[in-house]
């Protein structure tokens, strides 16, 4: 289900994955639907949704990981300058 956009420059609104194979959660989709969440599609997996958005997030996490890493290589620089 894909959130509503919060204003006219959210492109990418968020994406949430449910079970909907018990009442709970056909329940959560009913909920998420009046307060404006539409259905994207659908995904025949074995997974649970939590392993699934893990498997969705893992290549944006590495991203993170290696800009963190540049960061910490140019604060590194930017304090041997300053100290110098």
């Amino acid at each position: 289900m894909q959130a509503p956009a919060k204003d006219e420059n959210d492109f990418a609104p968020r994406i949430v994955i449910i079970d909907n194979s018990r009442p709970i959660g056909k329940r959560r989709v009913e909920r998420l639907v009046r307060e404006g969440y539409k259905p994207v599609g659908w995904i025949e997996s074995h997974l649970k949704p939590s392993q699934l958005m893990r498997g969705f997030e893992a290549d944006r996490y590495h991203q993170y990981e290696q800009a963190c890493e540049k960061l910490s290589k140019i604060r590194l620089v930017l304090n041997e300058e300053h100290n110098q």
